[in-house]
């Protein structure tokens, strides 16, 4: 298995735990969806804080470059708002499955900005989420639309804020790609954590909710890490099919960390079955 392959796959299981962080924090506290989300960005800025002065990553910055952060950062927090939204209606083992929404969001997307339309293959592979989607949604007995329109709101913001980032890692091509996934992560988050921090006392958030967060900031820093390492090394297509399998993992951590599992067998094995029905309907759409 090639470094690029390995590094997504890692990625996407830090990915699918940091769902599942966010839900036990929700579950183990009264914070507000807004507490948790801003409370993650400081978190998440403390933990960058080490490589950044590590780096000297100042030196590499310049006025300009505010800008770039605002156009990373604003679609960002609107997608991390409405993920954990989502959580909170749904769980982490169905909102994970479902981000693979973000292949027929962004197709939609680039038929509006005039890319084409899709090849049949792909509006296969569109139909086939959309359809998996749905039974995931109705598993309840209840079609719930709710926990789809927010991931699907989610991956535009995730799609915009994907865009802006790799625009902005072109500043830095002078540096190793270790070096430079760091650095621009760093100097993101670091961002993120002082535009939010006033946003503790205006939510009226008690300081150790930075703390509290603190899993839900690793975990999604180790997951950013890897899969950007992930998707320059080994490309499209690989990337993305090792991200959808955030959806497995999602389920097999919840199961694992369940105490007392509620759901049964049967309804966990239809979500596995679910969730990598979905991942082979992503490895169709990049083919």
């Amino acid at each position: 298995m090639s470094l690029g392959l390995s590094v997504s796959l890692l990625g996407a299981f830090f990915q699918a735990l940091n769902y599942v962080a966010t839900q036990r924090c929700q579950q183990a506290s009264a914070y507000r969806s807004t507490q948790i989300l801003i409370a993650t960005q400081v978190s998440m800025a403390f933990i960058v804080l080490v490589p950044f002065l590590a780096m000297r990553g100042w030196q590499y910055l310049a006025p300009e470059d505010l800008i770039s952060l605002v156009k990373i950062n604003a679609p960002y927090a609107v997608a991390q708002f409405f993920v954990i939204l989502a959580i909170r209606k749904s769980d982490a083992s169905i909102v994970s499955p479902m981000l693979t929404l973000k292949i027929p969001t962004l197709t939609v997307m680039a038929v509006v900005m005039g890319q084409g339309l899709p090849s049949s293959h792909q509006l296969l592979a569109t139909a086939l989420i959309l359809l998996l989607a749905y039974a995931l949604s109705r598993r309840s007995g209840s079609l719930d639309l709710w926990p789809a329109l927010f991931v699907i709101v989610a991956s535009v913001g995730y799609a915009l804020s994907d865009t802006a980032m790799t625009h902005f890692s072109t500043r830095f091509l002078d540096l190793s790609l270790f070096h430079r996934v760091a650095l621009l992560i760093s100097v993101n988050y670091i961002f993120c954590g002082i535009v939010s921090a006033p946003g503790l006392c205006m939510t009226k958030a008690p300081l150790r909710i930075v703390y509290d967060a603190r899993w839900i900031g690793l975990t999604w820093v180790i997951a950013v890490y890897l899969l950007v390492v992930g998707f320059i090394t080994t490309g499209v297509l690989k990337a993305n099919v090792a991200q959808s399998m955030r959806g497995v993992f999602g389920i097999l951590i919840a199961m694992v960390l369940a105490r007392s599992l509620r759901a049964s067998s049967k309804d966990w094995s239809f979500k596995i079955a679910i969730s990598v029905a979905m991942t082979a309907a992503v490895f169709l759409y990049f083919l």
